[in-house]
């Protein structure tokens, strides 16, 4: 069996850095999706303060090992305050994810996900004080208009999915920010140790309000959700790490195409056309972007 898995990992890592980027982040987008559509039919079952609780818990759980084998303390810190900050962002912006995936259809919950890298670039000008040049501002402006087609305020009604989708990503985005400054001086395990252990406590405050006592059959799936949420963020992290943004972003917007089709096989819903075309319009922007970010960073380093 050991035998087995080092040849596996071996034949993994003869794959060109690029390529098991870009194969990771397809990995990581079809599972959102499945994690969106147990999300969504378990909810039915259970509040989603208690289920964003034992999903975070179960989490923390299988994260434990790894805590418990660091060779370095992960929990020595001096900047408490904003761990709590970031883990309180991440809660509410899971609360209100899975809300809105219980109120809206699974594409435009998708589309407007898309939003979060222009929320979190106006918060790094607005706080972090990072500087953008105007083409950087062209692709800004070009996702804000894809969000506005999304959403057609004065044509229909902007109900409360969508506003909880854009409160997920808003928040997700100032989690974004502490991240950012926390990596200054934190490691990586230690934010991702305070967040697992953080958000516990965190979304217990409004699960015991709600409490009913789950199933094995529940318990089983929120482990699993827990294990699905943990292994895409290391995939996510791990393919930026080997591909650049250029090449792992357009891999990110198939998400879009695996809710198309879930939607449809799970839960009947007929993708929207204005979805589809603001969607489109809101990657182009995030991915104009991260194109001239990448430009940029490439005339620091040759200067």
């Amino acid at each position: 069996m050991a035998s087995n898995i080092r040849i596996l990992t071996d034949m993994f890592d003869a794959i060109p850095r690029p390529l098991r980027g870009m194969m990771l982040m397809l990995v990581a987008t079809v599972l959102v999706i499945v994690m969106n559509v147990t999300v969504r039919q378990i909810a039915n079952e259970l509040h989603v303060f208690e289920l964003v609780f034992l999903r975070n818990l179960f989490g923390f759980l299988l994260f434990l090992p790894w805590l418990i084998g660091a060779k370095n303390n992960p929990l020595r810190t001096r900047r408490i305050g904003l761990h709590f900050g970031r883990a309180g962002f991440n809660t509410v912006a899971t609360l209100a994810y899975f809300v809105a995936l219980t109120l809206i259809p699974l594409v435009q919950v998708t589309a407007l996900s898309f939003t979060s890298p222009l929320i979190a670039t106006l918060l790094a000008v607005v706080v972090l004080h990072e500087t953008m040049n105007g083409r950087r501002w062209t692709g800004f402006f070009i996702g804000l208009v894809g969000a506005v087609i999304i959403l057609r305020p004065g044509i229909r009604e902007i109900g409360t999915g969508q506003l909880m989708v854009l409160l997920s990503t808003g928040t997700w985005a100032c989690a974004l920010i502490c991240t950012k400054v926390l990596a200054r001086t934190e490691t990586s395990l230690s934010i991702a140790a305070y967040s697992a252990l953080l958000q516990v406590p965190i979304a217990l405050a409004g699960a015991v309000f709600v409490w009913q006592m789950p199933s094995l059959r529940q318990i089983g799936i929120l482990i699993v959700l827990g294990g699905l949420a943990g292994f895409i963020q290391l995939s996510i992290a791990q393919a930026f790490r080997d591909a650049d943004a250029t090449l792992v972003l357009p891999i990110d917007f198939t998400k879009l195409i695996w809710a198309s089709i879930a939607g449809y096989l799970v839960f009947g819903e007929i993708p929207d056309f204005w979805t589809w075309i603001g969607a489109v319009v809101v990657f182009i922007g995030v991915f104009y972007m991260a194109l001239q970010e990448r430009k940029d960073n490439g005339s620091n380093k040759d200067e």
